[in-house]
């Protein structure tokens, strides 16, 4: 029981973070709408409404439901179970609550091809090919030191067994009861 209580105060506010941080992405911000750039008349249309309207209530749903699942770990009593059930469910609430924006994206994207708003130009980019054709190089030091130091802890203790001779012992199987 105090395995549940632990993890529901330390996983429900984890949902809570996620909800309201993506919750908030409907809100028309520097010309983008759910990752897809949008004119700011294009919001008004009512297809556009509709998806936003779409991802509200998707939202609402999911989170609603990810509410009352880990709820169902109180009933059962084996601690494995409990755990598995509220790792599943952080999981699942992380990636629910990705799918309205997910649709929402896809919708926006297919309203802008259906409505031919794509922008025709093909965008141009320039590369600066300077450094392309030059050897790069690692610096030795900062690569090898770490490795070194290391190296030298691992056989730390093959060199202590060499030094003391004491830490060279036996254990004859035979003698510990509990193997035989």
């Amino acid at each position: 029981m105090i395995v549940n209580i632990i993890m529901f105060f330390t996983m429900y506010p984890v949902l809570l973070v996620l909800y309201f941080c993506f919750r908030g992405q409907y809100q028309y911000a520097d010309g983008c709408l759910f990752a897809v750039n949008m004119k700011p008349e294009w919001i008004k249309e009512p297809e556009v409404a509709a998806i936003v309207e779409k991802f509200r209530r998707e939202m609402k749903q999911y989170f609603i439901f990810l509410l009352i699942v880990p709820l169902s770990s109180f009933l059962i009593k084996y601690i494995s179970i409990q755990l598995t059930i509220w790792m599943m469910w952080i999981l699942l609430a992380i990636a629910l609550l990705c799918l309205p924006l997910v649709h929402a994206n896809n919708g926006l994207k297919r309203w802008k091809t259906e409505h031919c708003l794509y922008e025709t130009e093909k965008m141009e980019h320039r590369i600066e090919l300077k450094a392309v054709g030059k050897i790069r190089r690692v610096k030795f030091l900062p690569f090898f030191l770490p490795n070194l130091a290391a190296l030298l802890l691992a056989l730390v203790p093959v060199w202590a067994k060499s030094f003391n001779p004491a830490l060279e012992k036996t254990i004859e199987l035979s003698s510990v009861g509990w193997l035989t």
